[in-house]
């Protein structure tokens, strides 16, 4: 019996790490260290001034299965930034029902009690980046200034079958079976990548339909804001009617303005992803820069080469005050 379940373990592990791994969903390891990120001058300054001249700031999470960029956002030096261009709201891809969580009146005891459920997401599952997470997100909250908003649409009970597909099966029951049998829970595993399987491509066109979700921030917050969401959401989109349902597309169409920044954990990354594809954010920030590209931006849209300009001395001014050559 205990040969019989080693063997089906085993094909079990197999075939469910090398489908996801073709799809290029398995987890991988890192040499980083969370607490190595450390925003360059020239990124927190084409933030601020992306933050200044847009109504929203589009900001893609490039890798949901590691913490870097969300780690990024949430620095304190990036919160700053983006204060200081004016922006007073950060809207996340989580459900609304969650908004009471996000208010800084919610104990610490409470949120962090909740926080790995209900915000991390299920594309990480493991005590550090929990903590770590939970931590960089609290400093978010707690900051005077700003509020942390969770707006997706998708996700609200009774709204559509993803709500469905996501009540009827939770990938963290999957995650807590994975982990009490094999010692650790990520998608690399079988009973998180089928139940991933299974709530991703039953509800595929309703992932991609950022309608609702766009209709209700524009209506309630119409001086715009920063949104975070994957960066997926932020690519030309169209439903079966070839009807816009991309949230670019949509605030755009509301005659609001809107700049799209990618964030990707190194330049091999950001050079992986754009082998393979013709779709560009408008600038692209890296969260561990190269020593190539130190000060980690990339500009993709040439109508922003003057603000482009603008950051990098504005920057380079930053460094030199900071060494006391100006």
């Amino acid at each position: 019996m205990a040969n019989r379940r080693a063997v089906l373990k085993g094909l079990l592990t197999t075939v469910c790490a090398a489908a996801v791994g073709h799809c290029g969903l398995a987890p991988r390891e890192t040499e980083y260290d969370p607490k190595d990120i450390t925003p360059t001058p020239e990124q927190l300054s084409a933030l601020t001034l992306l933050s200044q001249r847009n109504d929203f700031l589009a900001i893609g999470d490039t890798e949901h299965r590691q913490i870097f960029c969300k780690l990024f956002l949430y620095h304190p030096s990036v919160v700053t930034a983006l204060q200081q261009g004016g922006k007073k709201d950060m809207f996340i891809e989580r459900s609304p029902k969650d908004n009471a969580l996000l208010s800084p009146e919610t104990s610490k005891q409470d949120f962090q009690e909740a926080c790995p459920d209900r915000f991390v997401g299920d594309w990480i599952y493991n005590d550090a980046a929990d903590r770590d997470f939970c931590d960089a997100l609290r400093g978010v909250i707690e900051r005077e200034g700003i509020d942390v908003t969770a707006i997706d649409q998708r996700l609200v009970e009774g709204e559509g079958k993803i709500s469905l597909g996501f009540s009827a099966i939770p990938l963290r029951v999957f995650a807590e079976i994975q982990e009490t049998i094999y010692g650790e829970s990520n998608l690399n595993a079988p009973f998180v990548f089928l139940s991933a399987v299974l709530t991703v491509f039953s509800h595929l066109g309703q992932l991609t339909d950022d309608t609702k979700t766009t209709e209700a921030l524009l209506q309630n917050y119409p001086e715009g804001g920063v949104i975070f969401y994957g960066a997926g959401h932020f690519q030309d989109m169209v439903n079966e009617n070839n009807q816009r349902v991309d949230m670019p597309s949509l605030i755009r169409d509301a005659g609001k303005t809107i700049v799209t920044v990618n964030l990707y954990e190194t330049d091999a990354e950001r050079n992986k992803y754009y082998e393979s594809s013709d779709k560009f954010s408008d600038m692209d920030l890296i969260v561990f820069p190269s020593r190539e590209n130190p000060h980690g931006i990339h500009l993709n849209n040439p109508d922003l080469l003057p603000l482009y300009q603008q950051a990098m001395a504005a920057g380079q001014q930053h460094e030199a005050s900071a060494i006391g050559l100006d």
